[in-house]
């Protein structure tokens, strides 16, 4: 299962970039809730349709941040109904990630809810998984922050957005030192062409500000 896993694409960056907006862009639906305000608050997996097991027939779930002292649902585990099922806070199409996964949404700070996974029918994600990310740098939520963290790790290809009006300031500087150092290593010589870093978008983003935030 490891072996044949599709590449994860991680998108990260302070809150208010834009990240869901470019996620719902990728995928071609407007699946991932967005506003202009800091949105996405959990880890939230978007996954091909193909990819949902038999047990679920929800088109999303939502899970809880924590179970026996274990932080973080294992994405790697969905598979395993058991597991799952012990994770899991809610279960509904996806509206629901706007409830749990949103800092606008009716269960914002009144579940536990630390990641959710989403099943769209969608090309792109025929090739790939996506993992939208908490922004992070903004002082508001340290396990915000360590989750954004974490995504170098875990992630074998990692989009960073900045806003183009403050671009690369401060944290973001400081976060991109450290993917440097630990984003996986997917260029092998005499085996493909790859440079190094080709896994490594930036992205400017000045999404907060076309036509006022609105999309027609």
């Amino acid at each position: 299962e490891r072996i044949m896993s599709k590449p994860k694409i991680a998108v990260v960056g302070h809150s208010d970039v834009g990240k869901s907006r470019l996620i719902n862009s990728l995928i071609g639906s407007e699946k991932m809730p967005t506003s202009w305000t800091p949105t996405t608050a959990i880890t939230v997996y978007i996954k091909h349709i193909s990819d949902r097991p038999s047990y679920i027939e929800e088109e999303a779930w939502v899970f809880k941040a924590s179970v026996d002292n274990v932080f973080g649902w294992d994405d790697k585990k969905l598979n395993d109904e058991e597991y799952c099922r012990k994770w899991k806070l809610a279960g509904g199409s996806a509206d629901i990630l706007k409830n749990y996964g949103t800092r606008q949404g009716e269960m914002y700070g009144k579940s536990e809810a630390g990641a959710a996974v989403v099943f769209v029918d969608s090309e792109f994600l025929k090739n790939c998984d996506i993992v939208d990310l908490p922004g992070f740098g903004t002082g508001d939520s340290i396990e915000d922050d360590a989750m954004a963290s974490r995504a170098k790790e875990f992630a074998d290809v990692l989009i960073y957005m900045s806003h183009a009006g403050q671009f690369l300031q401060g944290t973001g500087i400081e976060y991109l030192k450290e993917v440097i150092n630990a984003l996986k290593v997917i260029e092998k010589k005499n085996e493909n062409s790859l440079k190094p870093l080709s896994n490594l978008f930036i992205v400017a983003s000045h999404a907060h500000t076309v036509d006022g935030g609105n999309l027609k």
